[in-house]
Protein backbone atom coordinates (compact mmCIF):
# COMPACT_ATOMS: atom_id res chain seq x y z
CA UNK A 1 0.00 0.00 0.00
CA UNK A 2 1.59 3.33 -0.75
CA UNK A 3 1.50 6.09 1.81
CA UNK A 4 -0.64 9.29 0.82
CA UNK A 5 2.42 11.32 -0.16
CA UNK A 6 3.13 8.44 -2.77
CA UNK A 7 -0.50 8.51 -3.81
CA UNK A 8 -0.35 12.07 -4.03
CA UNK A 9 2.69 12.11 -6.49
CA UNK A 10 1.26 9.44 -8.60
CA UNK A 11 -2.16 11.44 -8.61
CA UNK A 12 0.20 14.70 -10.03
CA UNK A 13 2.00 12.18 -12.94
CA UNK A 14 -1.84 11.91 -14.45
CA UNK A 15 -2.47 14.94 -14.41
CA UNK A 16 -3.22 16.50 -18.07
CA UNK A 17 -0.65 18.55 -18.93
CA UNK A 18 1.54 18.69 -21.53
CA UNK A 19 5.55 17.46 -20.66
CA UNK A 20 8.27 16.99 -22.19
CA UNK A 21 9.46 13.47 -23.45
CA UNK A 22 11.73 13.54 -20.74
CA UNK A 23 9.32 14.21 -18.37
CA UNK A 24 6.48 12.00 -19.42
CA UNK A 25 9.32 8.96 -19.62
CA UNK A 26 10.54 9.77 -15.99
CA UNK A 27 6.51 9.70 -14.79
CA UNK A 28 5.81 6.59 -16.65
CA UNK A 29 8.94 4.90 -14.66
CA UNK A 30 7.77 5.96 -11.46
CA UNK A 31 4.32 4.92 -12.32
CA UNK A 32 5.65 1.55 -13.04
CA UNK A 33 7.75 1.15 -10.36
CA UNK A 34 5.43 2.54 -7.74
CA UNK A 35 2.80 -0.31 -9.10
CA UNK A 36 5.30 -3.36 -9.28
CA UNK A 37 4.48 -3.63 -12.98
CA UNK A 38 7.30 -6.18 -14.06
CA UNK A 39 8.71 -3.90 -16.66
CA UNK A 40 11.83 -3.76 -14.74
CA UNK A 41 12.62 -7.32 -15.06
CA UNK A 42 11.56 -7.25 -18.82
CA UNK A 43 13.56 -4.31 -20.21
CA UNK A 44 17.39 -4.81 -19.62
CA UNK A 45 19.25 -1.25 -18.98
CA UNK A 46 17.67 2.21 -18.60
CA UNK A 47 14.02 1.74 -18.14
CA UNK A 48 13.34 5.67 -18.30
CA UNK A 49 15.01 5.30 -22.23
CA UNK A 50 12.79 2.31 -22.83
CA UNK A 51 9.76 4.44 -21.93
CA UNK A 52 11.04 7.23 -24.23
CA UNK A 53 11.72 5.17 -26.82
CA UNK A 54 8.15 3.52 -26.50
CA UNK A 55 5.81 6.76 -25.91
CA UNK A 56 7.41 8.11 -29.38
CA UNK A 57 6.30 4.91 -30.92
CA UNK A 58 3.45 4.63 -29.50
CA UNK A 59 1.75 7.97 -28.70
CA UNK A 60 1.81 11.83 -30.67
CA UNK A 61 5.04 13.41 -29.96
CA UNK A 62 5.05 17.28 -31.13
CA UNK A 63 8.37 19.14 -31.36
CA UNK A 64 9.20 22.22 -32.87
CA UNK A 65 11.02 22.71 -36.48
CA UNK A 66 11.31 26.02 -38.01
CA UNK A 67 9.46 28.24 -35.23
CA UNK A 68 6.59 25.63 -35.93
CA UNK A 69 5.19 23.26 -33.47
CA UNK A 70 3.97 20.03 -35.17
CA UNK A 71 3.74 16.46 -34.85
CA UNK A 72 7.01 14.57 -35.19
CA UNK A 73 6.74 11.39 -37.46
CA UNK A 74 6.58 7.94 -35.59
CA UNK A 75 9.33 7.12 -38.49
CA UNK A 76 11.56 9.68 -36.87
CA UNK A 77 14.51 8.61 -34.20
CA UNK A 78 15.32 9.92 -31.23
CA UNK A 79 18.72 11.31 -30.72
CA UNK A 80 21.37 10.69 -27.72
CA UNK A 81 19.58 12.84 -25.78
CA UNK A 82 16.26 12.47 -26.43
CA UNK A 83 15.42 16.23 -26.55
CA UNK A 84 15.65 16.42 -30.39
CA UNK A 85 14.48 13.69 -33.23
CA UNK A 86 15.40 13.47 -36.76
CA UNK A 87 14.48 12.03 -39.44
CA UNK A 88 16.08 8.52 -40.47
CA UNK A 89 16.40 8.75 -43.95
CA UNK A 90 18.18 12.75 -43.79
CA UNK A 91 21.42 12.80 -44.55
CA UNK A 92 24.02 15.07 -42.97
CA UNK A 93 23.16 17.66 -45.17
CA UNK A 94 19.52 17.74 -44.34
CA UNK A 95 19.53 17.47 -40.75
CA UNK A 96 19.22 20.83 -39.88
CA UNK A 97 16.13 20.54 -41.93
CA UNK A 98 14.46 17.73 -40.39
CA UNK A 99 15.28 18.32 -36.99
CA UNK A 100 12.67 18.79 -34.16
CA UNK A 101 13.81 20.06 -30.55
CA UNK A 102 11.49 20.61 -27.91
CA UNK A 103 10.00 17.65 -27.78
CA UNK A 104 6.54 17.25 -26.04
CA UNK A 105 3.89 15.21 -24.73
CA UNK A 106 0.09 15.90 -24.48
CA UNK A 107 -1.46 14.98 -21.12
CA UNK A 108 -4.48 13.11 -22.78
CA UNK A 109 -1.38 11.22 -24.84
CA UNK A 110 0.30 10.07 -21.90
CA UNK A 111 -2.82 9.00 -20.25
CA UNK A 112 -3.44 6.77 -23.53
CA UNK A 113 0.33 5.55 -23.29
CA UNK A 114 -0.59 4.83 -18.96
CA UNK A 115 -3.54 2.68 -20.45
CA UNK A 116 -1.21 0.60 -23.10
CA UNK A 117 1.62 -0.08 -20.67
CA UNK A 118 -1.52 -1.38 -17.88
CA UNK A 119 -2.50 -3.14 -20.49
CA UNK A 120 0.88 -4.73 -21.52
CA UNK A 121 1.96 -5.29 -17.87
Amino acid sequence: MLDKNAQSRLRDHYARRTRSLLEAARAAHEIATAENLPIQTAVLGDAEHWHRQTLFKTVPVYGIRGRRSERVPAGAHLDAEAQNARLANAGPAAAGETAWSELKIKGEDFRRYMAWLHSMW
